[in-house]
């Protein structure tokens, strides 16, 4: 990705019409822009705001004669993205904010799952079985307590809003302090700290005309929404908008104070050890990578959302001797691309070549890497509440090329589960709000490839639940509105397995009267000769 002003661009702009010169015949061929999800402009609301990727990429379309937008993952799901995406790829037919004509998407769009792909020469399947399995946490009664003393404070905050300007940052502040408490300890503390330290220090200095309006806050935080390769840029980012927000709240009450005093102590006391998540984890990669002290030929990648929680398990593995002769690598957004590139070569390489059984990466870190060929573990340290992000993971693995059987994806849920999914989720407790997450993550499984609809229905859900506002998850609507397309696909893959039928038939028929071209040949010049014609 390059961004406007950046040495790329700039070199393009050199060699492109300038302004008010005519555009043909065109100076590019063809424009392929890989992972083109990332450049479909965010949207939240009622309009699809331009990222730098899009901006960059509309720059240049009107240069290329021809244009080819390749993605594994589905749209966001919001139309005024998927049609302002559209209209870069061809602006004749498709315009931001107006309703699709499916026929014209159907000439476009080339969809390819991997259900129509036949099966390998043997007879065996091309790609192997994705099953879900839980690692079960006994979270100890301090854990439980923070997680209620967080949604005491949400409850708090949310009803005391003076503002629709101050609701809309104090749902973003929760909504980033529950992911990082689900996190880890120190990812929870970080922003903890932040969120406080501006809270009492900054608030009264933000002057009301400096405010800004509710439309151009929710641009700010659909910003923190988007894709970044780089971990640091990412946090900068969330960490410029947590204070922009937190900012704008009213003044602790002391009830306020108290929950935040108390999760602070909690998450300071956590992050200084292994907690009782870490603590099955651990437990976990003994049993399956280093089973009686001796190392395995098994590897794992273990997914975070946050640097800050990627460094504290690194540190954690090392202290129990997880790290030692490289069994251990890190990969994050924003490291050196030759580094990057050598823990890409040494994850993929046998594990009689490289020793490296375990890699701690990030999601700054995942796109475009395949990562299959001696692992079929993963593990999500955090269930991500974007559906897109959870698959984006679960690719590195589950893709062409990958030897295993079956793909096993694991998330941690709280001791019990099962008897909380028959008696329904409790608002407020951990292994409640575990619980939603779980059945949120099997509900992308068995959808996944059909999210465009769906998705942005889960993650609007996840978040409601999370915020104490929804206890059942409920997608039927949005999977009763995604039938016309599954009826289209499915129309379409009957249509292909009829094709394939019959050009067996021909191939058959052609071998059976030896319809290939050096008889041919020989039948016409025969014919030619009897008919005393020229050759």
């Amino acid at each position: 990705m390059f961004q406007i002003g950046d040495r790329p661009l700039q070199l393009l702009r050199e060699t492109l019409p300038r302004e008010g010169e005519s555009l043909y015949p065109r100076r590019i061929d063809l424009l392929i822009v890989d992972e083109a999800h990332n450049v479909a402009p965010a949207a939240g609301g009622k309009y699809a705001v331009d990222s730098q990727r899009t901006a960059a990429n509309r720059y240049l379309v009107p240069h290329c004669e021809h244009k080819l937008f390749l993605s594994a993952t589905p749209h966001n799901g919001y139309p005024e993205s998927f049609t302002a995406l559209l209209e870069l790829l061809d602006s004749q037919r498709f315009a931001r904010e107006i309703q699709l004509d499916p026929k014209q998407l159907h000439l476009i769009m080339v969809r390819r799952l991997k259900r129509d792909l036949p099966p390998k020469w043997d007879g065996t399947p091309r790609f192997p079985e994705r099953c879900l399995a839980a690692i079960t946490v006994d979270y100890d009664e301090a854990e439980r307590q923070a997680n209620r003393q967080l949604n005491e404070y949400t409850q708090l905050r949310r009803q005391g809003a003076e503002s629709r300007l101050e609701k809309t940052a104090t749902e973003f502040v929760l909504k980033l302090l529950k992911k990082r408490l689900f996190s880890s300890p120190q990812a929870c503390l970080t922003t903890l700290l932040k969120h406080i330290d501006t809270v009492e220090n900054r608030r009264g200095k933000v002057k009301r005309l400096s405010q800004p309006t509710e439309g151009l806050l929710r641009r700010q935080l659909e910003a923190v929404e988007e894709e970044f390769g780089d971990d640091n840029q990412y946090e900068e980012t969330t960490d410029d908008v947590l204070s922009q927000t937190s900012s704008l709240f009213r003044a602790l009450s002391p009830a306020e104070r108290a929950s935040l005093t108390q999760l602070t102590q909690w998450a300071e006391q956590a992050s200084r050890r292994s907690d009782s998540k870490a603590q099955e984890l651990l437990r976990w990669l003994e049993a399956h990578l280093r089973p009686n002290g001796q190392w395995s030929k098994e590897r794992v990648i273990i997914f975070t959302e946050y640097r800050a929680t990627q460094k504290w398990l690194a540190d954690l593995l090392l202290s129990q001797g997880l790290g030692e002769a490289d069994r251990l690598m890190i990969l994050y957004g924003g490291m050196a691309s030759d580094e990057r590139e050598k823990i890409k070569a040494a994850f993929q390489a046998h594990p009689d070549t490289a020793p490296v059984r375990i890699l701690l990466a990030t999601d700054a870190a995942s796109e475009g890497l395949d990562l299959q060929n001696h692992c079929s573990k993963l593990i999500h340290y955090e269930i991500p509440w974007n559906p897109n992000r959870m698959e984006q993971r679960n690719g590195r693995i589950d893709r062409h090329g990958q030897k295993a059987k079956e793909v096993l994806i694991y998330h941690f849920v709280g001791k019990g589960y099962q008897d909380q999914a028959t008696q329904g989720c409790k608002p407020g407790e951990l292994e409640g709000d575990l619980e939603f997450l779980m059945r949120a993550a099997q509900k992308i499984n068995t959808i996944r490839e059909d999210l465009g609809k769906v998705g942005p229905v889960i993650a609007a859900q996840v978040e409601e639940a999370m915020l104490g506002q929804r206890v059942q998850l409920d997608t039927i609507q949005a999977e009763r509105e995604s039938e016309p397309l599954r009826r289209l696909l499915k129309f379409e893959r009957k249509v292909q397995d009829e094709i394939a039928k019959l050009k067996e038939k021909l191939d058959q028929t052609r071998q059976d009267l030896r319809l290939d071209p050096a008889n041919i040949l020989q039948v016409v010049q025969v014919g030619l000769q009897l008919a005393q014609q020229p050759l």
